[in-house]
């Protein structure tokens, strides 16, 4: 996104600014602010449960949260920032180990990050691995289920 307007506290953005959410740690103490006007608010397209949301024209945050976008980076790039964030997690914190076999279901843009960061990690083709995986449950079914 781009910050278009700050507050009178704000020291580190600047309007123009380009921005991802979400990256940034708050400082020792820092309250938590949540949408005070459904203008912020995920609300007003029908979503209950959210406090603010991707899905609104604007959203006030706190200075600390949004990280900016260096010099240099596209935005098509840029908006990849936050599901790589959650790809990497997913990563993390699984029980996958370097030769592991990996099936990543789903094909949207955090299904289609996992397997490169599996990869990077030493995870073998994953083409021949669902291909060795279905052969290995074809065989665990017949063995429960003869005929």
């Amino acid at each position: 996104g781009e910050v278009v307007q700050t507050g009178a506290l704000v020291t580190v953005l600047k309007e123009g600014d380009r921005i991802v959410g979400g990256g940034g740690s708050p400082p020792a103490g820092a309250a938590v602010r949540h949408a005070q006007s459904d203008r912020y608010s995920a609300r007003t397209v029908g979503l209950e449960t959210t406090m603010a949301g991707g899905f609104v024209e604007y959203v006030a945050i706190d200075e600390w949260r949004p990280l900016r976008i260096p010099n240099g980076v596209s935005d098509e790039l840029a908006v990849l920032a936050e599901p790589a964030s959650i790809a990497v997690h997913a990563v993390r914190t699984s029980k996958f180990k370097i030769g592991d076999l990996a099936v990543v279901m789903g094909a949207g843009p955090i299904g289609l990050l996992v397997p490169g960061k599996l990869l990077r990690l030493g995870s073998g083709s994953f083409g021949h691995g669902v291909r060795k995986l279905k052969k290995r449950l074809e065989h665990k079914v017949n063995l429960l289920w003869p005929g």
